[in-house]
């Protein structure tokens, strides 16, 4: 029994290490479906310093015009949630009596040239859109499967909004959600003080950061802006995710030397136990193979058991781990097998080792054996 469990725990942290690794394997080769690597993100917080919708609208003027003067910018972009940010709405409404929990965000008609998130069908947002919402491709696919989602209108707040666009799937504001849907509303005058700014350079986003930060700086000395590469709020993100991997496959590499150290000494005393047996088995010209199964068969089933309790435990925790896995399924059969191969890998040579020790039995001595 104490086999079994030993074997089931170490079994379910290789397997969550390794869905962990492949995560971040993932989301490091694939395309997040906006472009991260050639924007900054300035957070002025200017709502927690009292600003006023018009006091913000000169401020965000002002700051777009001095960008935009920086050699190598190209665009200036707004948006409530920056993305890969600590901002996070969700918000929930109705579609032909089903639920639907999307990720909002207020943004301006710059926002998708910005972040390179294309306008796959209908219009980007234009001066006047009044009620208007864009929808990524997995919203439209989540509430319209069989219908065009142009011209349908989403129930939220105090109004209907009715879709106008369609936008490529961007998790921006929720990069390791693979269930997340997002929709963009038209940012208003009232969303103004909550407004960030993002900016977009064609150079090295490190050697335009510190005239960025200057300008952001230095329009109103009563707020310091946080001014970053969203280069590095990504590594900050997978920093994260690393330290993640690293302690499950720390826990994982103790439990399973637990194991293997509890299976050692399991098959050391069985040999100890069986010394007359195995001598007289040899004696009768058993084969080395026969020996070893002789010694090892009784620990497979509880092994088998381990693994099997292990597998199940590790495909129910990773059902809550869903939303941190970056965009692989929690049934991930690479994840799945390399952690059961090292697993068993390490098993096998956790009973070899003790187990020919059967093999140098010398039947004549064996026989003697009290």
């Amino acid at each position: 029994a104490l086999l079994c469990a030993q074997v089931a725990a170490s079994c379910v942290l290789l397997i969550v290490a390794a869905l962990l690794a492949r995560a971040m394997n993932h989301v490091l080769s694939a395309d997040p479906g906006f472009d991260y690597k050639h924007a900054i993100t300035i957070d002025a917080s200017l709502g927690a310093h009292g600003y006023t919708p018009a006091k913000a609208a000169a401020f965000l003027d002002t700051l777009r015009a001095r960008c935009l003067g920086v050699p190598g910018v190209s665009a200036v972009g707004e948006a409530a949630g920056l993305p890969l940010g600590n901002r996070n709405v969700i918000v929930g409404f109705d579609v032909d009596s089903h639920h639907i929990d999307m990720h909002l965000n207020n943004v301006d008609p710059a926002f998708f040239g910005v972040m390179k998130i294309p306008v796959v069908r209908g219009r980007n947002f234009k001066a006047g859109d009044t009620n208007a919402v864009i929808v990524s491709q997995s919203l439209a696919a989540r509430a319209w499967p069989n219908a065009d989602p142009l011209g349908r209108e989403i129930d939220w707040g105090d109004a209907k909004h009715t879709v106008i666009g369609v936008a490529g799937n961007a998790r921006a504001t929720a990069l390791e959600d693979p269930d997340a849907v997002e929709g963009y509303f038209m940012a208003t005058a009232a969303d103004l003080p909550s407004l960030g700014v993002i900016v977009r350079s064609e150079r090295d986003p490190d050697s335009v950061l510190p005239a960025i930060a200057a300008i952001a700086r230095g329009i109103d000395p009563q707020v310091f802006p946080t001014v970053q590469t969203m280069r590095s709020s990504f590594d900050q993100r997978m920093r994260g995710v690393e330290y993640s991997v690293a302690t499950v496959a720390a826990l994982g590499s103790t439990a399973l030397l637990l194991a293997c150290l509890g299976i050692v000494g399991l098959v050391g005393f069985v040999v100890s136990q069986r010394t007359r047996e195995i001598g007289v088995r040899m004696a009768l010209g058993a084969k080395p193979a026969h020996i070893l199964g002789v010694v090892l068969r009784q620990f497979s089933r509880p092994v088998l058991l381990g693994l099997i309790a292990g597998t199940a435990g590790a495909a129910a925790l990773s059902q809550i781990l869903r939303r941190y896995l970056y965009g692989i399924s929690n049934l991930d059969p690479q994840a799945y097998i390399a952690a059961v191969a090292i697993f068993l890998s390490a098993v096998v040579a956790g009973s070899l080792l003790p187990a020919r020790k059967a093999l140098r039995i010398d039947p004549v001595r064996a026989l003697h054996h009290d």
